[in-house]
């Protein structure tokens, strides 16, 4: 038995696997924290992120270039074995190594939970963000391409990065002390329109710009072609809630920016599971009205 093989062997009796599955298109779950919830979310959607990522200029050149269109299918066929990705603690099986992984498609992919985590200046735990999990998802997969040249991947690995944090912004919340979850926002690098605003806890991640986009209309009543959001901030007046800055599309024009705001009404993180979040006890309120 090859290295490959015993190593595959030795996660599939030794590591739990973290489960993973899309429910209506908009959540993501996996029973992790927030950084292992970040890495699903960005392993399950890493095909729609390349194909954004394509317009920006640090692909639009090779090696760049070819490197994406490479690992575009790769991706594709990757993204939907959600349940071969594995998040593990388990220091005596990768003794020392962020992940193991062959180079067989379809095989099963442990990841370290360390390498998930980092430390503050102060000591404290910080999950991997959105943009860095993207840029893992790419680092992961790159091993699936044959002739792998480390050098060259490391770079788009970070150029990757780069891009998923064009116009991003990271607000965690702060309900009462009570969640353990935070908001990101995602534009599309080529025309800045919002492309997600993803909120994850300890369980999942939830995208909410289909509820936005619902909420948060043209004047005619239809819903907006395109949003654009920024200045995000937390708020704790009369109900907490995490306020942003918006302008819809509208038959092809930008309306003026208006305030709107994701309000957490009361009890919305669970008593009994600190850390996870009811999607159902958050309302959209505009800003307009």
């Amino acid at each position: 038995m090859n290295n490959s093989a015993r190593s595959l062997v030795l996660v599939a009796c030794a590591i739990v696997t973290l489960g993973a599955r899309a429910q209506g298109g908009d959540l993501i779950g996996n029973g992790g924290g927030l950084a292992e919830s970040n890495l699903v979310y960005a392993f399950k959607s890493l095909p729609e992120f390349l194909t954004r990522a394509s317009g920006h200029a640090l692909f639009q050149s090779d090696p760049w270039a070819s490197a994406l269109a490479e690992l575009v299918p790769v991706a594709r066929r990757e993204s939907t074995q959600i349940a071969n990705l594995v998040i593990a603690d388990n220091p005596r099986f990768f003794e020392g190594r962020r992940y193991v992984l062959s180079s067989d498609p379809l095989t099963r992919i442990a990841v370290n939970v360390q390498a998930l985590y980092g430390v503050s200046p102060e000591g404290a735990s910080v999950p991997m963000d959105l943009p860095k999990a993207f840029a893992f998802a790419t680092e992961l997969l790159s091993h699936r391409i044959s002739g792998r040249d480390d050098a060259l991947w490391t770079e788009f690995g970070a150029r990757a990065e780069r891009v998923a944090r064009v116009r991003a912004e990271i607000l965690p919340v702060a309900e009462h002390g009570s969640c353990n979850a935070s908001f990101t926002a995602l534009a599309d690098p080529r025309s800045f329109e919002a492309a997600a605003l993803l909120m994850t806890d300890e369980e999942k991640v939830f995208d909410f710009l289909p509820r936005v986009s619902q909420g948060l209309r043209c004047a005619s009543g239809a819903v907006a072609q395109a949003l654009s959001l920024s200045q995000f901030r937390w708020a704790t007046n009369a109900w907490p809630a995490a306020i942003f800055r918006v302008s819809l599309k509208c038959g092809g024009a930008w309306s003026p920016a208006f305030e709107a705001r994701l309000a957490f009404h009361a009890m919305t993180c669970e008593l009994n599971r600190r850390g996870v979040v009811d999607l159902s006890k958050i309302t959209v309120i505009d800003g307009r009205r």
